[in-house]
Formats: structure tokens, C-alpha cells, sequence
């Protein structure tokens, strides 16, 4: 049992590995076209494939370096934080642990340049705004769709869960943060009540949870005093909201110019709707990466619309793989240089 659960991002991996094996051999028949596209490629427009991925981490970079900013984090320079984005999309693809606790690495790079609860809420205001900026995506998906007359009952069906979902995400962790009071109130609570449970403990042990406590209670705090400034002053964020939207665009014209590279006449909506689907499903999704995941409904979402599944399987593959794989050396570089020492911390603590 100790194995498993130590290794279960491993295992998932491994898993997930299966999946995608059977899948390429179910589809074996089909790859024989799939490389054929795959050899026709416009090398100029699979240049500019690279260039938009690094445009999306320069946006990243940027808005943390500005939300940081706001919070009064004024030391982080933004140099760093791309590089240091390079390094966690490194984590995200290939530490077993990495996707699951990214947030963590994140806190590690920035241990002298930022408290623990300023970090934690660049992280899950970089995700809420992702997803208003994914909103807009969604409504432009929805024009596209309607003029080629590629808008259906189902595709609409589609579009309207994945704008619903959205909110209801970005809603209920609005509600979470508003009753951050509550919650240290409950930490302050279950403290008094574990120190009745166990009155013989040693001073020196009740001291050193107590200041674990008093210390967690502090985040708490100045977590929910950053989020509401954060909400009383919108204006001050319409900097890293655009940061966040531009990242966006530019990894929607990843994929864009995925399939335009192997020169396959699909609208742009279908495209968007995809990639928001397998966003969608990386979200729940507890395997690095998500690997496999993403791949299966991207290529399903695309069969579905009417899009050739060796097209489909081609498109996916040039961004997925292709793309990718190009930066995995340097995000191991930045990783080296400031990360990997956080292994070693863990390990230790």
C-alpha cells in the first residue's frame, strides 16, 4: 500500500502510457496517411510554431512578474519569471510529481522574493483569469462556428457547458476565498480542540505546533487581504489580465498553425472548441502533463466535427510532440538552474 501510494504519479503515468499505445495500434491503419502529412509540411509556418510558444511563456512570465507587482512583490524581476516558466512546464511534462505540485515548486522559487500566500494567489489568479480569457476564446469559437455554418445542436450544447463549467469554477472559488475567515476560525478551532485531546504533550512540542498554526493562520490572512484587494482595485490588474489573454491567443495559434502546416482546411472554431475540450479534461486530469488525456479528446472532438482522423492525429501530434519536445532541453536548463534543489528540500522535510 506505502508503494503504491508513493508511487501512484508514476503508475498513472505508466497507465496512461498503455492507453495511448493501444490507441496508436487501434489506429495503426491510419498512420500510414497521418505520416504522409506529416512529411508534406510548410516548414515556414512550422517555424512559427516555436515562436508563438515562446510568445505564450513570455505572456506568463510577464503576468506574474506584474500580479507579483501588485501584491508589493517588487523585487521579482520579469527575466526570472520566464525563465522560470520555461522551468515548471518542464515539471509540468516530465516529473512524476510535477503537475500535481507545481504550486510547490513555484513557492520554492520565489522563497526569498515572496511570501507563501502572495504566490499562492498569483498561481490561482493566473488560472481564474486563464479561464475569463478562455470565455472570450469560446465566444469567437461560437462566430466562427456560425459563419462557416459549422454550428450545430450539439456543438452548442458543447460551447454552453464548457462556458457554465468555467463560471461555476471561477464562482465557487471566489465563494472558497470570500470565507477564508471561516476557515481560519475552523484551523484555530481544531487547534484548541487536538490540544485537549492530547494534554500530555511536551511544552516543546505544543509550542512548535502552535507557531505551525499561528504561521498558517497568518497565510490565511494575507491571502484573502491580497484577494480583496485584488477585487476592490480591477484596475490595477488589467495589465496581467492582458498578459493572460495574450498567452492564450498565442497558444490558440499553436494549434491553429499545427494543422495549417500540414495544410488542412478546417475552421478555426472547430479548432478553438477542441483545444478548449481537452483543456477541459486536463483540468481533471491527475496525470503529468496529461499525457494521453489531451490527446484522445483533442482528436475526438476533431473526428466528431468531421475533421479526417489522419488530419486530426497529424494536427495534434506537430504541437503536442513536435512543439513541445523543442523546449524540453531548455526547460531542464532553467529547471537546473532554479528548481532542482527543491528535490532535495522535499526529500529532506
Amino acid at each position: 500500500m506505502k508503494f503504491l501510494k508513493k508511487n501512484l504519479q508514476v503508475i498513472l503515468v505508466i497507465i496512461a502510457a498503455i492507453f495511448l499505445g493501444i490507441l496508436v495500434y487501434s489506429q495503426r491503419h491510419k498512420f500510414e496517411e497521418t505520416w504522409a502529412l506529416l512529411t508534406d509540411v510548410n516548414i515556414l509556418v512550422l517555424l512559427c510554431i516555436p515562436l508563438a510558444q515562446i510568445g505564450s511563456y513570455f505572456f506568463v512570465g510577464s503576468f506574474y512578474h506584474s500580479f507579483l507587482k501588485v501584491l508589493g512583490a517588487r523585487s521579482v524581476k520579469r527575466p526570472r519569471m520566464i525563465k522560470l516558466v520555461f522551468a515548471l512546464t518542464f515539471t509540468n511534462q516530465i516529473l512524476p510529481s510535477g503537475g500535481a505540485s507545481g504550486i510547490g515548486y513555484f513557492m520554492y522559487a520565489l522563497r526569498n522574493k515572496a511570501t507563501t500566500s502572495k504566490v499562492a494567489l498569483t498561481q490561482l489568479s493566473r488560472y481564474i483569469i486563464s479561464y475569463y480569457s478562455y470565455a472570450l476564446i469560446l465566444l469567437v469559437a461560437y462566430i466562427a462556428l456560425l459563419l462557416g455554418g459549422d454550428l450545430d445542436r450539439n456543438t452548442s450544447t458543447l460551447l454552453l457547458s464548457l462556458a457554465g463549467g468555467a463560471a461555476s469554477f471561477t464562482i465557487g472559488i471566489s465563494l472558497i476565498i470570500r470565507f477564508n475567515n471561516g476557515i481560519s476560525t475552523g484551523i484555530v478551532w481544531v487547534k484548541e480542540r487536538l490540544v485537549k485531546l492530547f494534554p500530555k504533550r511536551s511544552s516543546k512540542r505544543k509550542q512548535k505546533q502552535s507557531k505551525k498554526f499561528t504561521a498558517l493562520k497568518t497565510s490565511i490572512k494575507e491571502f484573502q487581504q491580497g484577494y480583496t484587494y485584488v477585487t476592490n482595485n480591477y484596475s490595477k490588474i488589467k495589465y496581467p489580465a492582458l498578459y493572460m489573454l495574450g498567452s492564450t491567443i498565442c497558444e490558440q495559434l499553436i494549434v491553429y498553425l499545427s494543422f495549417v502546416a500540414i495544410g488542412v482546411d478546417v475552421n478555426i472554431g472547430i479548432i478553438m472548441l477542441a483545444f478548449a475540450v481537452a483543456n477541459a479534461a486536463g483540468v481533471v486530469s491527475v496525470i503529468p502533463g496529461d499525457i494521453g488525456v489531451h490527446e484522445f479528446a483533442m482528436i475526438t472532438v476533431l473526428s466528431y466535427a468531421g475533421v479526417d482522423s489522419e488530419a486530426a492525429i497529424a494536427g495534434t501530434l506537430i504541437y503536442r510532440v513536435f512543439n513541445k519536445s523543442i523546449f524540453l532541453p531548455i526547460g531542464f536548463y532553467f529547471y537546473s538552474r532554479l528548481l532542482k534543489p527543491v528535490s532535495n528540500a522535499t526529500k529532506s522535510a
